[in-house]
């Protein structure tokens, strides 16, 4: 049976973009490489852009794209290394990679979906959460699909979640561009941003959350706004 996965890929400006050339490299040629790669290892076709909220932080990546793989087997084929963050001549401008831009590469294998009692669609705004938890995973997957998700599900504008663990990188070349990467991701789902940040803080306030959250030797979350899809099979979710 396919093993589902999940490309994740972050960026954000290096320079001063004054002319364009970033973006429009971003948007001409890394999009469209990466739902070629996806349709041609068989593993997806459909690119999901999101910007960051926060994204005049300068410490934040600005963008992101995620790429929902059908097959994880595919990721053995040649086409993703010829990926543009793979080729320095790919990259825009004269320095080779990264000159313009900075990018967090990622690979992650499917865990779980969760869409509540209601299947409510998927969302324009995406929490998301990555971390790794000190007590064992086991204990860590029991918490998440035995409370912490149904909390999730009773707040206001909650459309669905889906979880990832962290695969390996597949060269050299496609490292994430931070040192050290949470071992998990959670992308929780809204219809709104205007969600009660309260009640999501509340959340994490049970016995059982206190002790699974306690103990995360890293925590990252990001919030981030859809902001179009690119590719072959529009009718997709994440």
């Amino acid at each position: 049976m396919p093993t589902e996965g999940l490309l994740y890929l972050a960026s954000r400006v290096k320079r001063l973009d004054t002319d364009g050339t970033y973006y429009h490299w971003y948007k001409e040629t890394l999009i469209p490489s990466l739902v070629d790669a996806g349709k041609n290892s068989g593993g997806g076709s459909l690119v999901f852009r999101l910007i960051n909220n926060d994204c005049d932080s300068p410490d934040k990546f600005q963008d992101l794209a995620l790429l929902p793989l059908d097959d994880l087997d595919g990721l053995n084929s040649d086409v993703w290394k010829r990926l543009p963050l793979c080729t320095s001549s790919k990259q825009p401008g004269s320095g080779g990679t990264g000159e313009f831009g900075e990018f967090d590469l990622r690979w992650y294998e499917l865990i779980q979906r969760f869409e509540g009692q209601v299947d409510r669609g998927g969302g324009k705004f995406i929490v998301a959460a990555a971390n790794t938890p000190g007590v064992s995973d086991a204990e860590f997957d029991e918490w998440y699909r035995k409370q912490h998700l149904d909390m999730l599900s009773m707040m206001r504008g909650y459309c669905r979640s889906t979880r990832y663990k962290l695969l390996p990188p597949l060269n050299e070349s496609a490292k994430p561009g931070v040192e050290e990467v949470p071992r998990y991701l959670a992308l929780h789902e809204f219809s709104t941003e205007d969600f009660d940040r309260e009640q999501l803080r509340m959340c994490a306030q049970t016995e059982w959350s206190k002790r699974v959250v306690g103990t995360y030797k890293q925590m990252w979350r990001d919030d981030w706004r859809l902001t179009s899809v690119q590719g072959w099979d529009t009718s997709r979710r994440l």
